[in-house]
């Protein structure tokens, strides 16, 4: 499961204040617990054992049950059965939780794959009403400015691509990538086909711009010109350096592969079954 960054605004959220300091504590370990898509397991001994493994002599089974009731009261979880196991599905949990921005060639935002059962269509569809700023109706203001080209906007293209040209940034408000597009985490993984490409951007990279975030800033803007594209290249050849003093073997694969397969005068193009491996396994230093 990878690393989750959870949003500033949970701890002003009215619903959940509303709950007990227990209460409040077993929705954000439920938070860290959630995949992609906001579902977990939820049956109380697996909530035990993944979220207060270390402090079991603290908090029974009884107390875990109780506050995992009063979340289903406030509407901040609902609860499905599904072949004798019991799940957990947050409403809006991207309300709580930042999501990563990688994105298909087409535009859309990838996900990884559901950890649980897809929900039921009621819970699917069920939308929290719980909190003040999603009860309110909106009401339309006629606009006294209205803008004389919209009608040219209407009539453009559905089918125009969006744009995938934005220059890699991270941004350190937010706490997320810009321009992390597919094309661009390939072309990465081309020039360094053994390592783990959206392993180190996403955990480790990220953590280090969250850890330092003036520092890292100003070395972006100071020594790379405000392109911090140079500086993942720099840290993804460094990478290369520890994870081949790391695997000697793989170098020694690849040269056994040409001196085995390639004819005289001529260069394999290709890798080895070994070397695919060591390439398909990726490093996380």
């Amino acid at each position: 499961m990878p690393n989750r960054i959870l949003k500033e605004s949970t701890l002003t959220s009215p619903n959940l204040n509303e709950c007990s300091i227990p209460e409040q504590d077993l929705f954000k370990r439920i938070l860290v617990m959630v995949d992609d898509y906001g579902c977990c397991e939820g049956n109380t001994p697996i909530i035990y054992g993944r979220g207060y493994s270390m402090c079991m002599d603290k908090v029974q089974l009884e107390d875990i049950e109780c506050w995992k009731q009063e979340l289903i009261e406030h509407s901040l979880i609902e609860i499905w059965d599904e072949g004798k196991r019991e799940y957990i599905v947050i409403p809006n949990s991207e309300k709580h939780l930042f999501s990563k921005k990688c994105y298909t060639d087409e535009g859309n935002p990838t996900r990884h794959r559901r950890k649980t059962p897809e929900p039921p269509n009621e819970l699917n569809e069920k939308k929290s009403q719980t909190e003040p700023e999603r009860a309110k109706e909106k009401k339309v203001v006629p606009n006294p400015n209205p803008n004389p080209n919209k009608e040219k906007e209407s009539q453009a293209p559905f089918n125009k691509k969006p744009k995938e040209d934005l220059p890699l940034e991270f941004d350190f408000v937010n706490k997320e990538w810009i321009g992390l597009y597919n094309w661009r985490i390939k072309r990465f993984s081309g020039k360094y086909p053994m390592l783990s490409i959206n392993y180190l951007l996403e955990d480790e990279y990220k953590q280090k711009f969250l850890e330092k975030p003036k520092e890292y800033a100003e070395l972006i803007k100071v020594k790379y010109n405000d392109k911090i594209e140079d500086l993942i290249w720099a840290w993804l050849g460094q990478e290369k350096k520890f994870y081949l003093r790391d695997h000697p073997d793989y170098q020694q694969a690849k040269v056994e592969t040409v001196n085995k397969s390639s004819p005289k005068g001529m260069s394999h193009i290709g890798e080895s079954e070994e070397v695919k491996k060591y390439m398909e396994k990726g490093v996380k230093v």
